[in-house]
């Protein structure tokens, strides 16, 4: 009877170390796979002309990992890089919800904040919703007043449902002031 225990002690031993390494090589070969798609992706001489099913890979791939691994370091930027291929897919709720995932899960990111600012920009230039955007501007500058793209989210701000003629004319009268 002890002789069996220790078998099964031992058989579980190895059937348990096994099943690890199993794991690691399943990591290994999901980053080998999106190495692989990123070099085929970001490696065109033309970005506009993406094969549709790479991307779709890609995105797959990106997002499995991040589901896979969600403590790893690599697993944010993977969120992000799926993000903008929807966005480039024209995919744009799935983009939102990428981006929400980054904040909520990854808020330490060094990315984080664009996410917010780019889910204002999805909802003010892609889906037309300028109630949203607003809100989403003004919580991007509230929390990161002090970010690179503050600028840009308050002139977005300040422009939210102008014409674009309008714009235009105040640029030019503020060039204008700028040369007096």
């Amino acid at each position: 009877m002890r002789f069996f225990l220790w078998s099964l002690c031992i058989l579980l031993f190895f059937a348990c170390s096994q099943n690890s390494n199993n794991k690691d090589n399943s990591k290994q070969d999901l980053a080998n796979k999106i190495a692989a798609y990123e070099d085929s992706l970001y490696n065109q001489d033309n970005f506009a002309y993406l094969n549709d099913v790479m991307v779709e890979r890609a995105i797959e791939h990106y997002v499995s990992y991040a589901e896979k691994y969600p403590e790893e370091e690599l697993s944010p930027e993977y969120l992000f890089k799926a993000a903008n291929l929807y966005r480039y897919k024209r995919k744009f709720f799935e983009a939102l919800q990428v981006y929400t995932n980054i904040q909520e899960n990854y808020p330490e990111f060094d990315k984080t904040p664009q996410c917010l600012f780019l889910q204002a920009f999805i909802f003010e230039n892609e889906l037309g919703d300028l109630e949203n955007a607003r809100i989403l501007y003004e919580s991007f500058l509230e929390k990161y007043p002090d970010d690179p793209f503050a600028k840009d989210a308050k002139h977005c701000l300040d422009n939210l449902g102008k014409p674009l003629d309008e714009i235009i004319k105040e640029f030019e009268d503020s060039q204008e002031e700028e040369a007096i």
